[in-house]
C-alpha cells in the first residue's frame, strides 16, 4: 500500500502501477524500506522501452560523460538514455543521497528528458536522501509515493 506526496488517502500497488503508466513525462519516486515491494512495482510495469538499471551504474554513466569533453554532461546523458521511454534508477539514496551537485545535474538532464520520457527513482527515505533533486522539480512534474505496509 501507498500514499502520494503525504496525503491521506491509501493506493494499492495496482493502482501505482496505473499512474505510473498514465502519466507520462513526470519522476516518480518510490520510497519504502526494504522488501516494501519498490522493485516488483517497477518490474511490473507494462511500458515498452523501458530501462531499469542501479543508482551506482547511473553515476557511472554521469562520470563518464562529464570525462567526455566532446559532449556537455547533459548532451551524453540524453544521448545514453533518451531511446527509453521509461527510465528506473534503483536504490537512488545509496549513490545519490547527500550529494547535491550530482542530484543538481541530474535536475537539469530530467527537465529535457521529461518532454520524451519519464523517470522512477526508488530507494528508502527518498525525501530525506534526495532533497535537492525533489526542491529541483516543479511539483507538477513528480509525484512521491511512499510505503504505508
Amino acid at each position: 500500500m501507498w500514499i502520494i506526496n503525504d496525503e491521506p488517502k491509501v493506493y494499492s500497488s495496482e493502482e501505482v502501477r496505473y499512474m505510473i503508466e498514465a502519466l507520462p513525462h513526470k519522476v516518480f519516486f518510490i520510497s519504502g524500506p526494504t522488501k516494501s515491494g519498490k522493485t516488483p512495482l517497477i518490474k511490473s510495469l507494462q511500458v515498452q522501452d523501458k530501462l531499469i538499471i542501479s543508482s551506482e551504474t547511473f553515476v557511472e554513466v554521469i562520470i563518464e560523460m562529464c570525462q567526455n569533453k566532446e559532449n556537455t554532461t547533459i548532451d551524453g546523458l540524453m544521448s545514453a538514455f533518451d531511446s527509453y521511454k521509461l527510465l528506473c534508477i534503483e536504490d537512488s539514496d545509496i549513490n545519490l543521497g547527500g550529494r547535491d551537485v550530482t542530484q543538481e545535474l541530474i535536475s537539469d538532464f530530467l527537465k529535457e528528458y521529461l518532454e520524451k520520457g519519464t523517470a522512477v527513482f526508488t530507494g528508502i527515505n527518498l525525501d530525506k536522501w534526495l532533497v535537492t533533486l525533489i526542491k529541483l522539480l516543479d511539483e507538477d512534474k513528480r509525484l512521491i509515493f511512499k510505503s504505508v505496509e
